[in-house]
Formats: C-alpha cells, sequence, structure tokens
C-alpha cells in the first residue's frame, strides 16, 4: 500500500469509518469501473474518532451532535466483536472489521465482488512504524500481488 505509483490508489477518507452513501458510491465506483481489486479499511494510532468512543465507554455518555452517531458505531463494533474496550487500539480494531463487514453487507456490489473473488477487503492498523500494518482481518481475494488498491481512512 505504501510507495504506490500515481493513480493506482484511490483514497476515501471518513471520520472514524462512517459508511455512507457516498463512501459506498465511492468504493463500488473503484470496483466497478477501475477494477480495484482491494479495499483497504485502515485505522491508525491515536484516532480522535476512536479515542471519543473509548472516552464514551468509559464514562457512559456519549458526545453530541453529528459525532454521536460515529460513537455509536465504533461501540457497537466493540460489542459485536466481543472486544475489550480498554484502548484505542483496541477499539480501533474491532471498528475496522466490522466497517470491513458492513461494506460487505451494505453493498451488493461489493459483495459480489467478494464472492466471486475477484475483489479483497484487508482491515488492518497502522502504527508509528512507517510502511508497517497490522492485519486484523481479511475477506475475499486477498494477494501479495495487488497493483491497485482502495484505502478506506
Amino acid at each position: 500500500m505504501f510507495n504506490q505509483p500515481p493513480g493506482t490508489l484511490i483514497d476515501v477518507s471518513t471520520w472514524g469509518h462512517t459508511v455512507d452513501s457516498s463512501v459506498l458510491a465511492s468504493v463500488e465506483y473503484a470496483i466497478e469501473t477501475l477494477d480495484v481489486p482491494l479495499i483497504v479499511v485502515l485505522g491508525h494510532d491515536d484516532c480522535p474518532a476512536m479515542h471519543a468512543a473509548l472516552r464514551a465507554w468509559e464514562h457512559a455518555e456519549l458526545p453530541a451532535g453529528a459525532m454521536r452517531t460515529t460513537v455509536e458505531h465504533a461501540l457497537l463494533s466493540v460489542v459485536r466483536r466481543g472486544t475489550p474496550a480498554d484502548t484505542v487500539e483496541a477499539v480501533t480494531a474491532a471498528h475496522i472489521v466490522e466497517t470491513g463487514i458492513a461494506l460487505m453487507q451494505r453493498s451488493p456490489a461489493i459483495s459480489s465482488r467478494i464472492d466471486g473473488r475477484t475483489c479483497g477487503i484487508v482491515c488492518a492498523t497502522s502504527g508509528s512504524t512507517v510502511g508497517r500494518l497490522r492485519v486484523h482481518g481479511t475477506f475475499g481475494a486477498v494477494a501479495d500481488d495487488t497493483d491497485a488498491l482502495v484505502e478506506l481512512v
């Protein structure tokens, strides 16, 4: 994923891995029109959204405003995965895997490509070591020789 030549990486950035219709449309465009074979759901150390989710978990108090929905989704990811919400890293890992699952559940185009093994999803986190990813889950066709990527951060 790192050091890719121009034109081989499509970046779809969201706050806290919020999967809305614009995210789905962007990813569907990439896999259907551009034949991108790999989606990377990438979390990162020190994610402000996951910090907010951990605070909400620890204090049993959700934030107000638009942040609330994202924090609720992250907390539901923790519950679904059965992960202890004791660190930001744990919340992030649970949430990126659930985001990968949500992409498949909410998009027939993505799930069809996954089932047909013409696309894969890697759910990973990047840390302080540049160029290193920690993989938390994979779905579909995932190979080392993939040339083009979609990155959801």
